[in-house]
């Protein structure tokens, strides 16, 4: 071997030895349990999540809170770039300071996309999937002591063991209200939609990704003439979207993910009122699309009697065990029974469906 080659092996190893170095680095002061915690949110006030701003938050109730808190958009466990936003503490055991730093228009990081899933299927990983978007705060000396960045959360409940023991009635679940009513290019039109509002800026498969757990649906039923459109998401009295891909991309990410997602049918605004017939066919629609993945509840004792509520202490744990991943919640009762269901919040039989 040449003596330039041997000197090229040399500063590679030296690179290589350098840069794993620095990130076993911040790593580690990700994971220092009694350092204060900094985390990126992005901002619920603007019209759209391209428009969002950044927050840049820390604590709560920090005994020893950071010096300053530096915002990055290069990994500054391999660049040296300087922070876009730095923000001085000053002592404050929490808070949060909104950046002008929008988030802009990113494709999800780490194969993630609904068009890259489709291609090809992406790794679970343990490690963080982020962004570019990268916070660090540093003590006094502008020593390193906190690593996060803005991530993405397709798996955090299958990587996270603890949780497989914990009983549906002790769970705390992120989740989203009218969870499919969000503006897509066949609605983008729609001026009534416009003027009560979309309801959420970014679609089913989306929300999974960042880590939504828990959907809301409100359906409703109108025919169309070749019958593969007739159950929709509803906003109030207002289509917004075909039920069928969204329960298609439910699928696909359960089955990428390995995660438990929690779907809840409470409200019928069109075409069930009495009317067992159209709940009959949506349910046989759910069943075709989720029935192999949906956990069936037990029925414990003399059903005379009402359901029986074992699913309250079932655990993720034990869903995993018989290949379940879905959880369907359906107040079928409510709308058979009372014209005003469909607004109201009234307590009413809600079972767990097979």
């Amino acid at each position: 071997m040449s003596r330039e080659i041997r000197r090229l092996v040399v500063v590679v190893v030296v690179v290589v030895a350098m840069c794993t170095v620095m990130v076993t680095r911040y790593a580690e002061a990700a994971s220092t349990p009694d350092t204060c915690p900094v985390y990126l949110t992005i901002s619920a006030m603007a019209r759209n999540i391209e428009e969002a701003q950044l927050v840049i938050n820390w604590g709560p109730g920090c005994e020893n809170p950071p010096t300053w808190i530096g915002l990055y958009t290069e990994n500054p466990a391999l660049s040296d770039a300087p922070p876009i936003v730095k923000v001085l503490v000053e002592g404050e055991p929490s808070g949060q300071v909104m950046s002008e730093v929008r988030f802009g228009r990113h494709k999800l990081p780490g194969g993630w996309s609904h068009e890259q899933v489709l291609q090809r299927i992406p790794k679970r990983k343990t490690k963080p999937i982020c962004f570019g978007y990268y916070l660090t705060s540093y003590d006094q000396h502008d020593q390193l002591q906190y690593f996060d960045c803005l991530k993405i959360q397709p798996n955090w409940m299958f990587t996270e063991p603890g949780l497989s023991n914990i009983t549906l009635k002790d769970l705390f679940l992120p989740g989203t209200h009218c969870s499919g009513c969000y503006q897509t290019r066949a609605n983008v039109g729609n001026v009534f939609l416009k003027k009560i509002g979309f309801r959420q800026s970014v679609d089913i498969w989306s929300q999974l990704v960042y880590g939504v757990r828990y959907l809301d649906f409100s359906i409703g039923y109108q025919p169309s003439h070749n019958g593969t459109r007739n159950f929709w998401i509803m906003n109030e009295h207002f289509r917004v979207a075909p039920l069928l891909p969204i329960l298609q991309d439910i699928r696909r990410f359960v089955i990428l993910s390995e995660e438990t997602v929690f779907l809840d049918f409470r409200r019928f605004p069109l075409g069930f009122h009495n009317n067992p017939d159209q709940h009959a066919a949506l349910l046989a629609l759910l069943e075709q699309e989720l029935g192999d993945l949906v956990y069936r509840r037990k029925m414990d004792g003399d059903e005379s009697d009402g359901p029986q509520p074992e699913s309250y202490s079932l655990t993720i744990g034990e869903m995993r065990r018989e290949g379940k991943y879905l959880l369907i919640t359906y107040n079928q009762e409510a709308s058979l029974n009372d014209s005003t269901s469909s607004s109201s919040n009234s307590s009413s039989d809600v079972v767990y469906i097979a």
